[in-house]
C-alpha cells in the first residue's frame, strides 16, 4: 500500500497496487459545511499511521473540494459547486474549472461517498437511489431518501449525484446533521470508515446512534 499526493490540489491516493475498484470519498464541497475535512484529515491520517491498510481497491479522499471559496469564507464564490458537474460548462469560473478536476476523479471511481451537512437542525440521512439502497443500508444509515433524480430540474441539477447517474455508478450522499453539530465530524468518519469495512472486510462496522 502507498499513499499518494496528486496533481489535484487536496486530493489523496491510498493505493493498494492492486487496483480491483476505486472508491471516492468527497468532503467540503461548501465552505460551512466544516466538519468533513476534520473527518477526511482524520481518516487519512489512519492510513497514514498504518491503524488502517488496503489490501485490494484504490481510495481517493478529496479533503476540501472548494478550495477558493474556503480560502474567502464563503459558500462558494461565482456558482454551487455542486451544481457544476456537467460537460457542457464554459469553464469560465473557479467553481466549472474545479469541477472539471473532480469530474476527472468520478470517471475513475465506481463509488463516491459525498458528504456534507445541513444549514438546519436535523437528523442525519442520505441521498441514495435505486443501485445504491442497499449499500446505504449496508453502511448503518437509517434515513434514506431515494428517487431525488425524480424532482430534477434546473436548481438542483448538475450536481456530484446527477454526474454519477450519468456514468451509471454507484453514490451516497451523507448529510450528517447541522453544519456546527459537534456530532457532525464523528458521524461522517464512522459512515467514511463503514464504506470501506463493506468493500474492504475490515470488519469496523460502527451503528449510527
Amino acid at each position: 500500500m502507498k499513499i499518494l499526493k496528486s496533481k489535484i490540489e487536496n486530493h489523496y491516493i491510498i493505493d493498494s497496487e492492486k487496483n480491483w475498484k476505486n472508491i471516492t470519498i468527497f468532503a467540503w464541497i461548501h465552505w460551512d459545511e466544516i466538519s468533513w475535512i476534520n473527518a477526511l484529515n482524520e481518516l487519512l491520517k489512519k492510513f497514514e499511521l498504518k491503524e488502517l491498510t488496503l489490501k485490494n481497491w484504490k481510495l481517493n479522499l478529496v479533503t476540501l473540494c472548494n478550495i477558493k471559496a474556503h480560502k474567502q469564507n464563503k459558500r462558494f464564490i461565482s456558482k454551487d459547486l455542486n451544481r457544476c458537474f456537467k460537460k457542457t460548462n464554459l469553464w469560465e469560473n473557479d467553481e466549472e474549472i474545479r469541477a472539471l478536476e473532480l469530474m476527472s476523479i468520478l470517471e475513475e471511481s465506481d463509488v463516491l461517498l459525498d458528504l456534507h451537512s445541513t444549514s438546519a437542525k436535523a437528523m442525519e440521512f442520505a441521498f441514495a437511489e435505486t443501485k445504491a439502497l442497499e449499500l446505504a443500508k449496508n453502511i448503518w444509515i437509517k434515513n434514506i431518501i431515494a428517487w431525488w433524480w425524480e424532482l430534477w430540474d434546473s436548481t438542483i441539477a448538475w450536481d456530484t449525484e446527477n454526474y454519477m447517474n450519468s456514468l451509471w455508478w454507484i453514490w451516497i450522499t451523507f448529510e450528517a446533521w447541522s453544519h456546527l453539530d459537534k456530532d457532525a465530524k464523528n458521524k461522517s468518519l464512522q459512515v467514511s470508515l463503514n464504506l470501506l469495512s463493506h468493500f474492504l472486510h475490515h470488519h469496523l462496522y460502527f451503528h449510527l446512534n
